[in-house]
C-alpha cells in the first residue's frame, strides 16, 4: 500500500494520491447581514507545486473563494 511506502510512487503519483493531498481544504463562508466572509487555507507549497504541473496558477485556487455563490 502506498500509506505504508511513502518513498513509492514520488515519481508517478496516481491521481489519487495528488487528489489527496488537497483533501483538507475546506471553504468556509459566514453570512452577514449586508456582506459574506469567505476563509480558505493557504495553499501548502506540494499543492501549488502540483497545480504547476497540472499548468495551473494558485489563482485557480484562491478564485475559488470569490465564486462560490
Amino acid at each position: 500500500m502506498i500509506e505504508n511506502t511513502p518513498k513509492k510512487g514520488i515519481d508517478n503519483p496516481t491521481t489519487e494520491r495528488l487528489l489527496k493531498m488537497f483533501d483538507n481544504i475546506t471553504l468556509t463562508i459566514m453570512r452577514l447581514p449586508g456582506q459574506n466572509l469567505r476563509h480558505m487555507p493557504a495553499l501548502t507549497p506540494v499543492q501549488v507545486r502540483i497545480l504547476e504541473l497540472l499548468g495551473l496558477s494558485a489563482d485557480v485556487y484562491t478564485r475559488l473563494a470569490y465564486n462560490s455563490e
